[in-house]
């Protein structure tokens, strides 16, 4: 049977699965997931999981992409909603910068480990990639309009690509996690938010 993947199933058995699944791989990471156990955790029998997932596959690619879809979304509501409510370039910017520091923050940690996780298990799963790049558009949309919004008013340099600025934005929270836990330093949360503030203030509003 393929794997049908669905990161947000209306059926409570299956979003039990799901949590299930999320659990495990969080806790112990993705090999260590077994059909048998995430039934009797569920309470379920395995044709009950098959059935609204196709296979462990699906259910493990179901369990990544829920993880992603939950730590990405309210990043980019918080920043949509607040850099939004600026009435001038320097509300504007004041927000921004407080964004900045709010999403690198020590405690949201975590949370980026989480992403890159997920992104890491894609790297071989072309289907996974597909649906990834799907949210992560979807989601950043209203920070690209946010910005495009702010650019329109004279609030951002006008050479700046909206859409190119929030990718490499994004990319840059990842190498955050990637230092976190691979790099020397103890708290590199300290130095990487100056440099990534100092960086995008740059880019979106040059050097005044």
């Amino acid at each position: 049977m393929k794997p049908k993947v669905n990161p947000m199933p209306e059926s409570e058995v299956a979003q039990r699965l799901l949590a299930a699944a999320s659990e495990v791989i969080e806790t112990s990471g993705e090999a260590s997931l077994r059909v048998q156990e995430i039934v009797e955790i569920a309470g379920v029998q395995a044709p009950v999981l098959y059935r609204h997932f196709g296979n462990r596959e699906g259910l493990v690619q179901s369990a990544h992409l829920a993880r992603f879809i939950r730590e990405l979304a309210d990043e980019g509501e918080m920043f949509s909603i607040l850099a939004g409510q600026a009435d001038s370039k320097e509300e504007f910017r004041a927000h921004f910068d407080t964004l900045v520091h709010a999403a690198a923050h020590p405690s949201r940690r975590e949370r980026r480990r989480t992403r890159l996780e997920v992104l890491g298990s894609a790297m071989s799963r072309p289907e996974l990639s597909e649906l990834i790049s799907r949210v992560q558009a979807s989601t950043y949309s209203k920070v690209v309009d946010t910005i495009a919004s702010a650019q329109a008013r004279g609030w951002v340099r006008a050479d700046v690509e909206p859409v190119s600025f929030v990718s490499w934005a994004s990319s840059a929270m990842l190498g955050l996690s990637a230092v976190e836990h691979y790099g020397a330093s103890a708290n590199p949360e300290t130095w990487w938010i100056r440099y990534h503030s100092e960086a995008c203030a740059a880019i979106l509003f040059g050097q005044d």
